[in-house]
């Protein structure tokens, strides 16, 4: 059955109602006024970033903030509902009128955060601290993500791929590759070291023995790199410099 507008049909093998057609709404309730030829996607847009939705704003700091930090002040980062309330309530929603004020601006979201002394502590936990009672008491290492951890090997080695031998990557990790395509080196890699599952925070460690083995062993990571052939090449000074930039990125 061919519709106009905003609207689906109930397939039949909904059983009750099929056949029905149902006009587009809003969580609300509200139908959103369009042609019959007019995208939906604008109008959904629109309504998500109206200042008349309290949750979108919210929902996006949260995601930020986690990112940011390891975990959300509302946690899982997609249950904002009041039966699960913010920690910090007063800095949510302090931090979602301003990224609402200026037309969601994610870099400035960014900036708000990153210039609090709340963000900048060390990650040593201060003298007599409980962390039950000062959950922010300091900034909590973040486990690197199977991505992040391949990418910076790449640029700290030089090399254009880093292709794991081990005979475990191949039934380690979660996440392969399609099926019907070819499993590249990053894919086995990512495979191999994406050892979370869906409650696991970035603050969780959950990497285990093959993982460390396979950093500490593989013969990939136990050869020449075209970084350390040339860091051979350069005045010490110069290979030092060059060796904490591509490593730690700073200068010793």
């Amino acid at each position: 059955i061919a519709t106009k507008g905003p609207a689906i049909v109930i397939p039949t093998s909904a059983g009750r109602g099929a056949g029905k057609v149902v006009k587009a709404k809003f969580l609300q309730g509200d139908e959103p006024d369009l042609k019959d030829l007019e995208p939906l996607r604008p109008a959904l847009a629109a309504w998500m970033t109206s200042a008349d939705n309290p949750y979108f704003a919210q929902a996006a700091v949260n995601r930020v903030w986690a990112q940011l930090f390891g975990h959300g002040q509302v946690n899982p980062v997609d249950d904002l509902q009041e039966d699960n309330p913010a920690s910090h309530p007063v800095v949510l929603q302090t931090l979602a009128e301003e990224f609402q004020a200026t037309g969601y601006d994610l870099k400035h979201l960014v900036r708000c955060i990153c210039a609090t002394s709340t963000y900048q502590r060390s990650s040593r936990r201060p003298a007599g601290a409980d962390e039950n009672d000062l959950p922010y008491a300091r900034m909590k290492l973040k486990v690197m993500s199977p991505e992040a951890l391949y990418d910076s090997l790449i640029r700290a080695t030089g090399m254009k791929e880093i292709a794991i031998q081990t005979t475990a990557a191949a039934t380690s990790g979660t996440g392969g590759a399609k099926k019907g395509t070819k499993e590249t080196a990053r894919d086995r890699f990512l495979r191999f070291f994406n050892t979370r599952d869906i409650d696991t925070l970035p603050v969780d460690f959950t990497h285990g023995i093959p993982q460390a083995l396979s950093l500490m062993n593989d013969p990939v990571f136990n050869r020449g790199t075209p970084r350390i052939e040339g860091l051979a090449k350069l005045p010490q000074d110069q290979a030092i410099e060059t060796l904490f930039l591509a490593t730690v990125s700073r200068r010793p």
